[in-house]
């Protein structure tokens, strides 16, 4: 045991909030860059229907989430293989990616979005 570990009393819990930008920060970079190189999305489910023809994919399953709706994710490969994404499941990949890697929005990247949504849907990485 290290000297450091000795002296350790306790741990302390942090509550985080995470906005609605930080929810669109996550889809967004994830679907156009963090993730696309594993993930796809199924959008065959009746609410995309509604979805407006000029507002990009990763914008509208940022609004399906926040409005409670569940979005349909499948691995790019083999979209047999297909997971839920609810926006607590987001929400639980926020908060295991930062309490590993701490909570600083300035440096949150590609990287950042595509282990906050492998953390959603896995509660590990998987892929990269």
């Amino acid at each position: 045991m290290s000297n450091s570990d000795q002296n350790v009393v306790g741990k302390a819990n942090v509550t985080v909030g995470i906005t609605k930008e930080d929810v669109e920060f996550a889809i967004v970079t994830s679907f156009e860059g963090g993730s696309n190189y594993w993930l796809a999305v199924n959008s065959s489910k009746p609410w995309w229907t509604d979805k407006p023809h000029d507002e990009p994919l990763s914008m509208w399953a940022s609004q399906l989430l926040l409005e409670g709706k569940t979005i349909y994710l499948c691995d790019r490969e083999d979209s047999e293989e297909q997971w839920e994404l609810t926006l607590k499941k987001l929400i639980n990949g926020f908060s295991k990616y930062i309490a590993r890697y701490g909570m600083n929005r300035d440096k949150w990247d590609a990287d950042t979005a595509d282990s906050v949504i492998q953390y959603a849907l896995f509660g590990k990485l998987v892929y990269g």
